[in-house]
């Protein structure tokens, strides 16, 4: 009887903890492939979500498969690095630190993650943390949080020897196709002005300085020959270069007076995609980041230019990404918060007509100017240019 009762005990507790597996509940898939077909047709300029949360969020960083957007999130108040899974409802978040932690970059494997933090110097410096997506979404699921402090300071390597911590401005990281070197923009090779530095994330090489008359956000091309990036040394509005890493050349891309922001490359590198303010949309006289922007793209071949938003709205921090088959992932104030949204990265107006460098038509439609003040003063970035300050 007291086997009997024991057994059946054991097969109740079984099959109960069968039926717990078996009904966990699972995270919503999305297969935006399908939404991309429904959701943006000419009737429609409106971009769509990829983070929803309150707060705001920005600063996008997807690995080479596009499954993985890593990004800054202010949700609780203090800014910290999280991660969506592109293919799922997941998000997961990566810091937690008092100190602000933001632009990540993750490697195109997803297997390093490097952002900024102003934990030990408030102009930043370069932290590399290993990454494991998949088991980091896994444990969410199981309703843990996965936990590594096994962070590296990459730069500022002594801030915590006595008189050696260093206040150099370290930001705009972008890891290189073979994951393990990283460029950045940075003051500490040129004092007073910043420039792009090569830095090896394995500590083998010593830091390589690549420009010399100003640089910053700069994006890898996907064949790893060369690197676009703006620059102030022939314009105070700011201009978009191609840097050739054999020859060690700059290729001037964008020649107007308009202010230009965020460039980055198609994986053929055939397109140019940047952010353009190229009106005065709150009259008050002059262009600055509270007017309304594009995206842009430029055709490298043919040297044709397309506005591929409505210029209805104002968006920043504008990058290609191979997510959904090629995409334009950038942030935007909708709602009264910043989120990060996409567009199909042949434009959000199909209607739309190619367009010369000279166009100077955009609608004078207004947004909330607290959120759009808020993304530019968060850059954190001080750059002096021979004839301009960019003041972060």
């Amino acid at each position: 009887m007291i086997r009997f009762s024991f057994l059946l005990c054991f097969f109740f507790l079984y099959h109960c903890s069968i039926f717990r597996a078996s009904s966990r509940i699972k995270p919503i898939e999305f297969n935006y492939s399908s939404i991309a077909v429904n959701y943006f047709t000419p009737e429609n300029e409106k971009p769509f979500p990829l983070t929803v949360q309150r707060g705001n969020n920005l600063y996008n960083s997807t690995t080479a498969d596009g499954r993985y957007l890593f990004y800054t999130t202010g949700q609780k108040g203090n800014y910290d690095i999280w991660f969506r899974d592109l293919k799922s409802s997941i998000t997961v978040p990566v810091t937690a630190h008092p100190a602000p932690e933001f632009k990540p970059a993750i490697s195109p494997d997803g297997t390093k993650l490097v952002f900024v933090s102003e934990q030990y110097d408030s102009s930043g410096d370069l932290v590399l943390l290993e990454m494991n997506p998949g088991l980091w979404a896994e444990k969410i699921l199981e309703g843990k949080r996965f936990i590594n402090s096994d962070f590296i300071i990459l730069t500022n390597r002594n801030f915590d020897v006595p008189g050696k911590k260093d206040s150099n401005v370290d930001t705009d990281p972008f890891f290189a196709p073979d994951c393990r070197h990283l460029v950045f923009s940075t003051d500490r090779l040129t004092p007073g002005i910043q420039n792009l530095v090569v830095l090896d994330t394995e500590g083998k090489e010593p830091m390589k300085l690549l420009t010399q008359n100003g640089g910053a956000s700069p994006v890898w091309s996907s064949d790893g020959k060369s690197i676009v990036y703006l620059s102030y040394q022939e314009n105070p509005s700011g201009d978009v270069y191609l840097l050739d890493l054999m020859s060690g050349k700059s290729e001037r891309l964008t020649k107007d007076s308009y202010l230009n922001f965020s460039p980055s490359l198609s994986d053929d590198k055939r397109y140019l995609y940047y952010t353009s303010i190229q009106n005065d949309t709150n009259k008050n006289g002059r262009l600055d980041e509270r007017d309304n922007s594009l995206i842009i793209r430029k055709d490298l071949r043919t040297g044709e230019v397309r506005r591929l938003t409505s210029g209805n709205d104002s968006l920043f921090d504008s990058r290609f990404s191979s997510f959904n088959g090629g995409s334009i992932l950038f942030t935007a104030a909708y709602y009264n918060t910043l989120n990060i949204y996409f567009i199909p990265a042949s434009g959000a107006v199909p209607k739309e007509k190619i367009l010369s460098l000279n166009t100077n038509s955009l609608y004078n439609i207004r947004i909330n100017k607290v959120s759009k003040i808020f993304f530019w003063r968060s850059m954190r970035l001080s750059f002096i240019f021979p004839k301009t300050r960019f003041i972060r």
